[in-house]
Protein backbone atom coordinates (compact mmCIF):
# COMPACT_ATOMS: atom_id res chain seq x y z
CA UNK A 1 0.00 0.00 0.00
CA UNK A 2 1.22 3.47 -1.22
CA UNK A 3 0.01 6.75 0.21
CA UNK A 4 -0.91 10.17 -0.53
CA UNK A 5 -1.14 13.18 2.16
CA UNK A 6 -2.45 16.39 0.64
CA UNK A 7 -4.42 19.37 2.37
CA UNK A 8 -7.51 20.12 2.73
CA UNK A 9 -8.79 22.00 -0.41
CA UNK A 10 -5.89 20.49 -2.64
CA UNK A 11 -5.80 17.74 -4.92
CA UNK A 12 -3.55 14.85 -6.02
CA UNK A 13 -3.41 13.23 -9.46
CA UNK A 14 -3.19 9.44 -9.07
CA UNK A 15 -1.70 7.80 -11.80
CA UNK A 16 -0.70 4.24 -13.67
CA UNK A 17 3.05 3.95 -14.07
CA UNK A 18 4.37 2.49 -17.24
CA UNK A 19 2.26 0.07 -19.05
CA UNK A 20 -0.15 2.42 -19.53
CA UNK A 21 -1.77 1.62 -23.15
CA UNK A 22 -4.40 3.16 -25.32
CA UNK A 23 -5.82 -0.60 -26.22
CA UNK A 24 -6.30 -1.22 -22.69
CA UNK A 25 -9.25 -0.22 -20.56
CA UNK A 26 -9.07 1.17 -17.18
CA UNK A 27 -11.76 1.80 -13.74
CA UNK A 28 -10.70 3.13 -10.85
CA UNK A 29 -12.18 2.41 -7.61
CA UNK A 30 -12.53 3.21 -4.15
CA UNK A 31 -14.21 1.63 -0.99
CA UNK A 32 -17.33 1.93 -2.14
CA UNK A 33 -16.18 0.32 -5.91
CA UNK A 34 -15.84 1.51 -9.28
CA UNK A 35 -16.20 5.44 -9.89
CA UNK A 36 -18.40 6.62 -11.97
CA UNK A 37 -16.33 8.30 -14.96
CA UNK A 38 -13.02 7.68 -13.79
CA UNK A 39 -11.93 5.50 -16.52
CA UNK A 40 -8.23 6.72 -17.94
CA UNK A 41 -4.71 5.73 -16.33
CA UNK A 42 -4.85 8.84 -14.22
CA UNK A 43 -7.48 10.18 -11.77
CA UNK A 44 -7.66 13.43 -9.56
CA UNK A 45 -9.40 13.56 -5.97
CA UNK A 46 -9.38 16.04 -3.21
CA UNK A 47 -11.11 13.28 -1.18
CA UNK A 48 -9.74 11.09 1.72
CA UNK A 49 -9.93 7.36 0.59
CA UNK A 50 -8.46 4.09 -0.53
CA UNK A 51 -7.76 4.09 -4.09
CA UNK A 52 -7.03 0.97 -6.39
CA UNK A 53 -6.46 0.95 -10.66
CA UNK A 54 -8.26 -2.22 -12.29
CA UNK A 55 -6.41 -2.46 -15.95
CA UNK A 56 -8.16 -4.98 -18.53
CA UNK A 57 -5.78 -5.68 -21.62
CA UNK A 58 -6.82 -6.63 -25.45
CA UNK A 59 -6.67 -10.35 -24.13
CA UNK A 60 -8.97 -9.46 -21.67
CA UNK A 61 -6.46 -10.02 -18.85
CA UNK A 62 -7.33 -8.25 -15.91
CA UNK A 63 -4.72 -7.07 -13.12
CA UNK A 64 -5.61 -4.31 -10.00
CA UNK A 65 -3.19 -2.20 -8.63
CA UNK A 66 -1.86 -1.66 -4.92
CA UNK A 67 -3.84 0.38 -2.79
CA UNK A 68 -3.05 4.00 -2.71
CA UNK A 69 -4.35 5.24 0.58
CA UNK A 70 -4.91 9.41 0.07
CA UNK A 71 -5.08 11.21 3.31
CA UNK A 72 -6.26 15.30 3.52
CA UNK A 73 -5.10 17.06 6.13
CA UNK A 74 -6.87 20.19 7.90
CA UNK A 75 -5.24 23.10 9.83
CA UNK A 76 -7.09 24.99 12.55
CA UNK A 77 -6.40 28.68 13.12
CA UNK A 78 -3.94 29.28 16.15
CA UNK A 79 -5.03 29.60 19.70
CA UNK A 80 -3.84 30.94 23.12
CA UNK A 81 -2.54 34.36 21.67
CA UNK A 82 -1.16 36.33 23.15
CA UNK A 83 1.27 39.77 23.34
CA UNK A 84 4.53 40.21 25.78
CA UNK A 85 7.68 41.89 25.80
CA UNK A 86 6.10 45.33 24.86
CA UNK A 87 8.38 47.95 24.46
CA UNK A 88 8.13 51.36 22.78
CA UNK A 89 8.86 49.81 19.10
CA UNK A 90 8.66 46.23 19.33
CA UNK A 91 6.06 43.21 20.78
CA UNK A 92 6.14 39.53 21.00
CA UNK A 93 3.02 38.14 19.43
CA UNK A 94 2.30 34.16 20.70
CA UNK A 95 0.55 31.27 19.81
CA UNK A 96 -0.27 27.57 20.33
CA UNK A 97 1.19 25.37 17.93
CA UNK A 98 -1.43 23.89 15.61
CA UNK A 99 -1.25 20.08 14.33
CA UNK A 100 -0.39 19.84 10.35
CA UNK A 101 0.91 23.02 9.77
CA UNK A 102 3.87 23.81 7.67
CA UNK A 103 4.01 27.43 8.39
CA UNK A 104 1.78 30.59 9.98
CA UNK A 105 0.74 34.16 8.63
CA UNK A 106 0.80 37.24 10.72
CA UNK A 107 -1.45 40.35 9.46
CA UNK A 108 -1.25 43.56 11.36
CA UNK A 109 -2.21 47.43 11.00
CA UNK A 110 -2.74 50.05 13.30
CA UNK A 111 -5.80 50.15 15.25
CA UNK A 112 -8.64 50.66 12.79
CA UNK A 113 -6.52 51.25 9.83
CA UNK A 114 -6.40 48.52 6.64
CA UNK A 115 -3.92 45.20 7.55
CA UNK A 116 -1.00 46.51 6.14
CA UNK A 117 1.65 44.68 7.53
CA UNK A 118 2.45 40.98 7.11
CA UNK A 119 4.68 38.34 8.90
CA UNK A 120 4.36 35.66 6.54
CA UNK A 121 5.95 31.90 6.09
CA UNK A 122 6.75 31.42 9.87
CA UNK A 123 8.29 28.04 10.11
CA UNK A 124 5.68 25.38 12.28
CA UNK A 125 8.27 25.16 15.01
CA UNK A 126 8.03 28.82 16.10
CA UNK A 127 5.04 29.58 18.50
CA UNK A 128 6.01 33.44 18.55
CA UNK A 129 7.17 36.57 16.44
CA UNK A 130 8.81 39.85 17.47
CA UNK A 131 8.05 42.71 14.98
CA UNK A 132 10.29 45.59 15.72
CA UNK A 133 9.81 49.19 14.24
CA UNK A 134 7.14 49.89 15.55
CA UNK A 135 6.06 53.00 16.49
CA UNK A 136 5.35 54.34 20.22
CA UNK A 137 2.30 54.71 22.04
CA UNK A 138 0.37 52.90 19.27
CA UNK A 139 -2.35 50.34 19.34
CA UNK A 140 -1.69 47.40 17.05
CA UNK A 141 -4.16 44.55 16.15
CA UNK A 142 -3.33 41.63 14.53
CA UNK A 143 -4.25 37.74 13.40
CA UNK A 144 -2.75 35.03 12.53
CA UNK A 145 -3.58 31.77 10.07
CA UNK A 146 -1.86 28.43 9.94
CA UNK A 147 -1.05 26.90 6.44
CA UNK A 148 -0.95 23.18 5.19
CA UNK A 149 1.14 23.72 2.16
CA UNK A 150 4.18 25.03 1.62
CA UNK A 151 2.66 27.98 -0.06
CA UNK A 152 -0.82 29.74 0.82
CA UNK A 153 -3.18 27.45 -0.87
CA UNK A 154 -4.36 25.80 2.05
CA UNK A 155 -4.95 27.71 4.85
CA UNK A 156 -7.05 28.29 8.11
CA UNK A 157 -9.34 30.88 9.00
CA UNK A 158 -7.63 34.27 10.35
CA UNK A 159 -8.09 34.70 14.12
CA UNK A 160 -10.48 36.70 16.31
CA UNK A 161 -8.02 40.50 16.60
CA UNK A 162 -5.99 40.70 19.08
CA UNK A 163 -4.49 43.80 20.26
CA UNK A 164 -1.55 45.38 22.23
CA UNK A 165 -0.32 49.07 22.59
CA UNK A 166 3.39 50.01 22.32
CA UNK A 167 4.80 51.79 25.24
CA UNK A 168 4.80 55.57 25.66
CA UNK A 169 8.57 57.41 25.82
CA UNK A 170 9.30 58.87 29.29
Amino acid sequence: TSSATICSGSSVTLSLVGFASSTNTYQWNDASGAISGATSSTYTTSTAGSYSLTVTNTNSCVATSNVVAVTVLTVSTPASLSASSIQLDRATMNWATVTNANHYDIRMRVQGSAWSIAINNIPSAFTSQTKTGLSSSTTYEWQIRSACSNDSSSVSAWSSTQSFTTLTPC
